[in-house]
């Protein structure tokens, strides 16, 4: 099967305890696939391991049918895998347009440069009308959707994404949203990370429920909405 397939990693912090434990899933090309659960569940950590952050202490990371499983993270963003970290970090006395060109590094000639930028700039064409601003001056939403540009730039055939509403307002998310959605028609594969319960699972086709690193439930938005006990226990009151 093509898109991202995980099977039954375990993965933590330098010599202390698993934090992902035993966690499995897949993401085909296109589809959006939300992980939610509480603070401290192991989502931010399962995105490190998926990109190479993080050794995989057990387990396997495929994605499109080659094996990432213990490559560095330079290795795997080249085979395709492409994380956006919580905080959106841009360089924020750099321009727009070259904290963009900065996702093209691995891109060789300026013609294959020049081919990215405009092909993120078709996808995210907000992003053309701030070109020559600084990047610091750029509002909040602006900047994540400036670091999502950024993470394209790699061509990716998976995304991966890190509480990227946070900080965002409510007209913003749903723009955010709204790119990603767009995003995914075009065939990427998206892990999308996220608190806001609710409005994360609005455009994915399928969720899964996080706890203490292990995977509660995975299921339709739907059917994890109207479970009560994930709501209450795993998701907070009024998610």
């Amino acid at each position: 099967m093509a898109g991202l397939i995980v099977s039954s990693i375990e993965a933590g912090y330098h010599r202390g305890p698993a934090v992902v434990h035993d966690l499995s899933l897949t993401v085909q090309p296109g589809e959006i696939l939300a992980v939610v659960g509480r603070n401290g569940a192991g989502k931010t950590t399962l995105l490190r391991a998926l990109s190479g952050l993080l050794p995989c202490r057990k387990g396997t990371v495929r994605l499109d049918g080659r094996d990432l499983t213990g490559l560095p993270a330079h290795r795997v963003a080249r085979r395709g895998m492409a994380h956006v970290p919580a905080g959106r970090r841009v360089i924020p006395g750099m321009s727009t347009l070259d904290n963009l060109k900065l996702g093209g590094y691995q891109h060789t000639g300026s013609a294959a440069l020049a081919s990215a930028v405009d092909e993120v700039l078709t996808m995210l064409p907000a992003l053309a009308k701030w070109g020559a601003r600084r990047a610091g001056t750029l509002s909040g939403g602006e900047q994540q959707l400036l670091a999502i540009g950024r993470a394209l730039m790699s061509r990716p055939v998976a995304l991966l994404l890190d509480e990227p509403l946070t900080g965002l307002s409510p007209a913003y998310q749903l723009d955010v949203l709204g790119e990603l959605a767009k995003i995914a028609k075009g065939g990427t594969a998206i892990l999308l990370v996220e608190q806001n319960v609710r409005k994360s699972l609005r455009i994915a086709g399928r969720g899964m429920v996080l706890d203490e690193g292990r995977v509660v439930t995975t299921g339709t938005p739907e059917e994890l909405l109207t479970q009560q006990r994930l709501e209450d226990g795993y998701l907070g009151v009024g998610a």
